[in-house]
């Protein structure tokens, strides 16, 4: 179970070592670091995380097959837990975009999961 990076680290583990985990809770995750690269580059005059991250992980543009490597979103139907995935739509970190791009991704492979999206704050 983690929250943003957390969440991030949590659904890696259950793809990457499936016979690990029993069940996987995301809240606010990043599970798709292009996706939310490019997030982050919308916003990049209202907050430093874009320069940050391209700083840390590299420019998405210019290594494009490192960062589907890097998102366990690519990897979902390697689970074999159940996810719950929550986020809130005023998450200041990640856009709700993220979570409902992973329960499309679930549900496309089959994983079993429950989610919950929190509307209003």
């Amino acid at each position: 179970m983690g929250q943003t990076f957390g969440a991030y680290l949590a659904l890696s583990g259950a793809v990457h070592v499936p016979d690990l985990y029993k069940c996987v809770v995301g809240v606010g995750g990043i599970y798709d670091w292009a996706e939310v690269m490019k997030d982050a580059k919308d916003a990049q005059y209202h907050s430093g995380q874009y320069g940050r991250w391209k700083l840390k992980l590299g420019d998405p543009d210019d290594d494009q097959e490192k960062f589907p490597r890097i998102s366990p979103i690519h990897f979902v139907e390697n689970m074999k837990a159940p996810m719950f995935v929550t986020h809130d739509k005023e998450d200041p970190v990640t856009s709700v975009l993220e979570s409902k791009r992973l329960v499309s991704a679930l549900k496309d492979h089959g994983v079993e999961h429950d989610k919950l999206f929190i509307e209003e704050g």
